[in-house]
C-alpha cells in the first residue's frame, strides 16, 4: 500500500451521555435577583452578583454559600408572597424606583428608572440605588448622562443617551442592554425633542418591596397552571435534587410538612429528581411527627442543626444543615458516583462546622434516640467520637423494609440510568419498529449500562428488546400487537449495589495451641 493520509470518524452522538448529579433546585428568600425564574450558578461570585449577600433573618444565602463551596450547582429560584398563587400578577414583591421629569416648563414625566429587580434591596434609604442625571459628555445640548450610585457610591455610568426611540443611543434600550442595577422605561413625554431629556439632579429610588410578608407554604408550592412555586423548575432536565431552603427547617420561614409533602410528590410526578429534606429544630419526637406518613423513594429527609461562623458577625450561629447536605450530595457525585451512598466517613462529612446541637451519635444515645430517627426514615447528622460531624444515613422515605429503593444510593443510581436512558431513546421515536431498530437500541443501552456495572453501580444487568430476533416471528416483547399499536418495549433488570450499613465482627478466643487456619475459623 502507498503512503497516504487516511481518515477515521467516531460518531460521539450517537452514545449515551453521563450525567452529572451534582445539580440540584433549590427555593429561597434572597436579597434580589429574578422571582421564580430558574437561573443556573456555579458559584458564589456568580450567585452574589445576581441574588445578593447574606440576609438577617433568612440562612438561604448562606446554605447556598456552603453548598457552592463543595462544589454543587444550582438552580436558584427566589421565592416571594402571591395573593393568588394560580395568578403570577398578584406577586407582592416590588422593585424600587423613581420618575424623573423632563425639563419642559411644566414638568412632565419622561423616564422612569426602576431597580433591575423587586426588593427593598433598591430602596436608597437603605443603602440602595440612586441615579443622577447630567448632561452628556458628548453632545451635553441633546443627549443626557446617567449616574447609577449604590449606598452613594457610583456603580455604573451611562453616558450620551438619548430619549429620541429611533436613535442608537436610545436611553431605555441602551439601559436594557448595558445595566445590572437599573431598568429604564420611557414614559412618551409629549415634551419638545431634546427638552424631554430627564432634568438635572440627584433622585432617590423608593418603593421597593421584598414580598415576605405573608410568605406560606403555598408560595413554595406554587401552581402549575401558573408556573410559580416548584413549578418554576418544570422546564429545567439535568437536576438530580430538589430543595426549599428554610420552607422545611424553620428560620424566616414557618416550618410545615406541607411543602415536604408537596416536594416528594412532585419530584415523584416528574421521576427524576430526588426531594432533599430536613426537620425543624426540636426534639426527636418531634421529628418523628414532623416526617409524618410519606412513603415515597422520591424524598430524603434529615435532622441536625449546625453550629457556623456567622457571615455577618464575628460570633457563631445556629442554623440548619440543608446547605451542607446538599454540598454533601456534590462532594459525593465528585469523588465517587451518583451510586455512591452520600453518607458515612468517607463522603459523608461536613467540614467548617464549628459544633453539633442534640448530638444522637453518642454511645448514650445511638441505640436510642439514633436508631428511633434511622428507623422513621430520618437520616441523622451526627458527631462520632473524634471522627468530625457527618451524614450518617441513606434511606429514602419508602416505608417498606425490603425494597432496594429505601435507599438514597439506589434511588440515585436508577435516576441516572433513567434520564440517561430516557434522553438517548427519544431519537428512536419514528424510527423503523424492526430487528435492525431494536439491536441499535441493545447497543446504545449495553454501552451505558457497562460502565455502570463496572463503576460498581450494579452487581449485574439484563437488557431485552427483542435485540437476537431476526424477524418479527422471534418476538417476546414487542408483539405484532405492540408493533400495530406502534410501541416500542424493554425491559431493563437490574442488581443494585447495596450499601454497608452494620459492620459486623466476631472476636474468638481460641487455645494457646490451637492452629489458626482459615480451615478452622468457624462459618
Amino acid at each position: 500500500m502507498l503512503a497516504g493520509v487516511d481518515f477515521r470518524e467516531t460518531d460521539l452522538s450517537e452514545y449515551i451521555q453521563a450525567l452529572a448529579g451534582n445539580i440540584t433546585c433549590v427555593q429561597g428568600v434572597f436579597q434580589k435577583g429574578p422571582i421564580e425564574v430558574a437561573t443556573k450558578v456555579n458559584g458564589w461570585a456568580q450567585f452574589y452578583s445576581i441574588y445578593g449577600g447574606y440576609l438577617d433573618g433568612y440562612d438561604a444565602p448562606l446554605h447556598v454559600r456552603r453548598a457552592l463551596d463543595r462544589g454543587a450547582t444550582l438552580y436558584i429560584s427566589r421565592v416571594a408572597h402571591y395573593t393568588a398563587i394560580a395568578d403570577a400578577s398578584t406577586l407582592t414583591a416590588i422593585a424600587a424606583s423613581v420618575t424623573l421629569s423632563d425639563r419642559n416648563g411644566a414638568p412632565a414625566p419622561t423616564l422612569k428608572v426602576s431597580a433591575s429587580s423587586r426588593g427593598t434591596w433598591g430602596n436608597q434609604a437603605i443603602g440602595g440605588l440612586s441615579v443622577e442625571v447630567k448632561d452628556a459628555t458628548l453632545n451635553p445640548a441633546t443627549e443626557f448622562r446617567l449616574d447609577v450610585k449604590l449606598n452613594g457610591k457610583i456603580v455604573e455610568v451611562h453616558d450620551n443617551l438619548s430619549m429620541d426611540s429611533t436613535k442608537s443611543n436610545y436611553a431605555e434600550v441602551v439601559v436594557a442592554a448595558q445595566s445590572q442595577y437599573i431598568v429604564a422605561d420611557d414614559q412618551d413625554s409629549v415634551t419638545a425633542v431634546f427638552a424631554d431629556r430627564p432634568a438635572l439632579g440627584m433622585f432617590n429610588l423608593v418603593g421597593g418591596n421584598d414580598g415576605l410578608a405573608n410568605l406560606s407554604d403555598t408560595d413554595y408550592i406554587g401552581d402549575a397552571g401558573a408556573a410559580t412555586g416548584m413549578h418554576v423548575f418544570d422546564n429545567v432536565t439535568d437536576a438530580t435534587q430538589m430543595a426549599a431552603l428554610e420552607a422545611t427547617a424553620g428560620g424566616g420561614v414557618p416550618a410545615t410538612s406541607a411543602v415536604v409533602i408537596a416536594g416528594v410528590a412532585y419530584c415523584e410526578a416528574r421521576k427524576d429528581m430526588l426531594f432533599i429534606a430536613e426537620v425543624p429544630d426540636g426534639t426527636v419526637a418531634s421529628a418523628v411527627i414532623f416526617r409524618g406518613a410519606i412513603d415515597s423513594s422520591y424524598g430524603a429527609m434529615y435532622r441536625g442543626r449546625l453550629y457556623v461562623q456567622d457571615p455577618k458577625k464575628p460570633l457563631q450561629k445556629l442554623m440548619g444543615a440543608l446547605g451542607d447536605i446538599l454540598g454533601v450530595y456534590a462532594y459525593n457525585d465528585k469523588v465517587a458516583k451518583m451510586w455512591y451512598p452520600p453518607a458515612g466517613d468517607k463522603r459523608g462529612r461536613i467540614p467548617y462546622a464549628l459544633g453539633l446541637k442534640d448530638n444522637v451519635g453518642t454511645a448514650a444515645r445511638e441505640a436510642g434516640d439514633g436508631a428511633t430517627l434511622y428507623d422513621n426514615s430520618i437520616n441523622p447528622i451526627l458527631k462520632r467520637n473524634e471522627s468530625g460531624i457527618m451524614v450518617w444515613g441513606n434511606r429514602t422515605l419508602l416505608r417498606s423494609s425490603s425494597s432496594a429503593l429505601r435507599s438514597i444510593h439506589v434511588r440515585r443510581l436508577l435516576l441516572y440510568c433513567e434520564k440517561g436512558i430516557a434522553g438517548a431513546m427519544w431519537k428512536y421515536n419514528f424510527d423503523l419498529h424492526d430487528p435492525q431498530t431494536w439491536r441499535e437500541v441493545y447497543n446504545a443501552v449495553t454501552e451505558f449500562m457497562d460502565p455502570v456495572k463496572s463503576g460498581r453501580g450494579c452487581y449485574d444487568y439484563r437488557f431485552e428488546c427483542d435485540q437476537t430476533a431476526k424477524s418479527i416471528d422471534d418476538v417476546k416483547l414487542n408483539t405484532p400487537q405492540n408493533i400495530d399499536n406502534e410501541v416500542f418495549v424493554s425491559q431493563l433488570f437490574i442488581k443494585p449495589v447495596r450499601s454497608i450499613e452494620r459492620v459486623q465482627v466476631d472476636f474468638i478466643v481460641t487455645k494457646t495451641g490451637a492452629v489458626l487456619t482459615e480451615t478452622t475459623l468457624p462459618a
